[in-house]
This record gives structure tokens, C-alpha cells and sequence, in this order.
């Protein structure tokens, strides 16, 4: 069997103009269907520092949705590559390669890289990838790694498929089983990429339901999958994509094995607050870099985010404000009066469990709209903001409390 029958890869391109439009893409409020059909030429994006290179972008986090990783199909054309592949020091990466061969430099070491190959890449490690000589094709998984006090972080490694045994379900004849890169006990982890391999007939004889967020990329055959309330026909080429809880099942009705390459996020407590906040990288500079961008551009980019509410506009700017401390965030107050212009309020460190006041004037009356937030670097995505808001007086302080 060749590479291109085991792991499938999208061959882009357009369709005819004679052609029927009707696929089988959906996206529903519990999953995604993103079919073959649909990854053409049109759709692909490029990446900063990337040379000669093109990317489907299967998943990205969406609030409300799927929320921890990122997941892209890559190709590099001969004399591509880079080595600056990743401007977020805080993600981990896993590469999966479908097609070609190419170069993954790691820790000042050379690792060949063919159809099969497997690595993984930990958060705030240095690596750069290139292609000398041929097309290299794979799957670049990304997600930011939640570290634990007392664990240490993961190391880097670079595998391939062959190298690891299929561990079988139990009770199943040997019709479904998974190939695991990295232990299930190993609590350094925080993601699992896997691949899950059904024979003709396998099935998942119950409605998984849990916790974990998926994606799933069919590398071989076809099979009727189980999402929610629907049954969904897919094949070699499609993608999967779940939020935590939908439920899925299987049945491998195809005439070969039935194989996906398979993320999922794991071995971490569930949040009860707002997001984890991480370190940043410069300290009290953070402060006067905010206070300079505001002063030159009344609050614009990349500050600046806007909530429309009536008359009064409140503009929230944020960045991560920590000082090695894991449960604060960096606050800025302001609003946009009726004639559109940016005035500020106040600018501070905002303390998890510890409300601090926002003195905000007579300008701004009770009732109104004022709006506060505590921001984490994670995101500027006001739904994740968790903060408690309230007003007092008539001079109308604006009281945060980061969870």
C-alpha cells in the first residue's frame, strides 16, 4: 500500500465549472464536517516566515466551540521551510507527516523526516523545518501548553509510526485500536495525538460522550461516524472537528481499514474561572508600552477592543500584567463618548480574588453601560473575561475582580 493510500493528503486544485457544488460540509453548534472536496487552492492561507509553504486550516479555537488547538494541513515545496515556524513561544506542536521528506532541526540536531514521522515539539523550544529537495506534506497540531507546579514539561521527540505497536481495545477481535506516541499516564502531557485504526466492521459500540475536544483527519478508508444526533458518511481526505461533549460513535463499513489521525486534550483539572493567565515576557515594560500605544493612538490596535452599548462605547484595552504572579491581569479603563473621541481612565494590575476600583469620574453616569475587564493574554475575547462589574455613587467607580 503507498503512502498516499495510507496517508491521505489534499491534491487542491478547482472544480470544473460543470460540477454540482453540493458537499457534504457542516458546521454545526456541536461539530464540523469539512470534506476533501473542499480543500482547494482558493482556501489555503500563508504563514509569517514560512517560505515557499501553504497551509489548509482545519481548526482554530472558537469561543463557544472547540477552544484549545489549532490544527493545520501544511505544505512546503522544495527549498522551503522556515526557521521561525511559530511567533507563540507558549505553544506545543505536534507534526505528522503525510507525503515527502524534509529536515526538522531540534535542539542543534538534524532529524530526517519521511511519510509516518511523528514529533513533538514542547513549548518555548527553538526548531526550524525545511524541505531541500521534495514536496514534504503533514499535519502541524498546536495548542498552549498548561503547565502544573511540580510537573515537569515534556521533551522533544521524533518518531515514526512503525516504531509503535497498535495497543487493541479490549473485547473487540482485534477490530479497533489506537497507536499512542506518548503514554496515557504521563501527566507532563496535556494533549494526545494519536491514530485510531477500525478493520472492515469495527465499530465504537456506544455513544462517546466526554470532556475531551477533538479533531480527527481520515488518513485511510471510510466509514459512517456518529456525531450528535446525525450519522455522517466520510472518507480518506475529510476532517472532523468536536467540542467537548458531542457525542460520536462508529461504524467501519468500508472494504479497507478505516484509519484518523486524532487529537484530543487531556490529564489537566477543569477550569472553574477565568483562563489560566500566563507569565509575560517584560515585566513593568508592559505597563509603559500599553500607556504609549494609548497615547498615540487613542487606544488602537492591537489594544484596542470595542463593545458597542447604546450612546456610550466603552473601548477595554488588556495585555497580561503579571509579574511572576499566575493569578492577575492587566487592566485599562476607558470609554468613547457620544463624539467619538477615546478617553481614559485608569491603568492598572487587576489581582485574582482581589476587586480594585477604577476611579472613572462624573463623566460616565450609573446605568449606562460602563464596562470593565480583566484580560489574560490567552485571549481579548470579552466572553472569557469572567470579571464582576458593578457601579457606586454618583462619581461612578468601576470596581474589577479578576475571578
Amino acid at each position: 500500500m503507498g503512502d498516499a493510500q495510507k496517508y491521505y493528503f489534499p491534491t487542491g486544485g478547482l472544480p470544473s465549472q460543470k460540477e454540482v457544488m453540493t458537499q457534504r460540509a457542516v458546521f454545526t453548534e456541536a461539530y464540523a464536517v469539512i470534506p476533501k472536496g473542499t480543500m482547494r487552492d482558493i482556501v489555503t492561507s500563508f504563514l509569517p516566515h514560512w517560505d515557499k509553504t501553504r497551509a489548509w486550516v482545519l481548526a482554530r479555537p472558537l469561543s463557544g466551540f472547540a477552544e484549545t488547538f489549532s490544527q493545520y494541513i501544511m505544505e512546503v515545496s522544495p527549498g522551503g521551510g522556515s526557521r521561525q515556524p511559530d511567533a507563540e513561544a507558549r505553544a506545543q506542536s505536534v507534526l505528522f507527516v503525510t507525503q515527502g521528506a524534509g529536515v526538522l532541526h531540534l535542539n542543534g540536531q538534524a532529524h530526517a523526516l519521511k511519510a509516518g514521522s511523528y514529533a513533538y515539539i514542547p513549548s518555548g523550544l527553538q526548531w526550524s523545518l525545511e524541505a531541500p529537495e521534495e514536496c514534504l506534506r503533514f499535519h502541524w497540531i498546536r495548542k498552549l501548553y498548561v503547565p502544573v507546579e511540580g510537573i515537569a514539561k515534556p521533551e522533544a521527540f521524533v518518531t515514526h509510526e512503525a516504531d509503535h505497536e497498535l495497543h487493541l481495545m479490549p473485547d473487540t477481535n482485534g477490530a479497533w485500536g489506537t497507536t499512542r506516541f506518548v503514554e496515557p499516564d504521563d501527566l507532563r502531557h496535556d494533549m494526545h495525538v494519536n491514530i485510531v485504526t477500525f478493520q472492515p466492521g469495527g465499530v465504537i459500540p456506544f455513544e462517546e460522550t466526554h470532556v475531551m475536544e477533538h479533531g480527527l483527519y481520515v488518513l485511510e478508508g471510510k466509514a459512517v461516524y456518529k456525531l450528535n444526533q446525525d450519522w455522517v458518511e466520510v472518507e480518506a481526505g475529510d476532517f472532523m472537528w468536536l467540542r467537548a461533549f458531542c457525542p460520536q460513535a462508529c461504524y467501519a463499513g468500508g472494504p479497507g481499514p478505516f484509519r484518523y489521525l486524532l487529537y484530543k486534550d487531556v490529564n489537566r483539572h477543569m477550569l472553574l474561572g477565568p483562563s489560566p493567565l500566563w507569565p509575560a515576557q517584560a515585566g513593568s515594560e508592559l505597563e509603559a508600552s500599553a500607556r504609549q500605544q494609548i497615547a498615540q493612538s487613542e487606544l488602537g490596535d492591537p489594544f484596542n477592543l470595542a463593545a458597542g452599548l447604546g450612546k456610550f462605547r466603552i473601548m477595554i484595552v488588556g495585555y497580561a500584567f503579571l509579574k511572576g504572579r499566575q493569578d492577575a491581569g492587566f487592566a485599562v479603563i476607558a470609554h468613547c463618548d457620544d463624539k467619538g473621541k477615546s478617553v481614559l481612565f485608569d491603568i492598572g494590575v487587576v489581582e485574582r480574588g482581589k476587586p480594585r476600583a477604577f476611579v472613572v469620574g462624573e463623566r460616565v453616569k450609573p446605568g449606562t453601560g460602563l464596562l470593565c475587564g480583566a484580560f489574560c493574554r490567552q485571549s481579548l475575547c470579552s466572553r472569557q473575561f469572567s470579571s464582576q462589574i458593578w457601579m457606586r455613587s454618583q462619581h461612578a467607580q468601576a470596581h474589577v475582580c479578576a475571578g
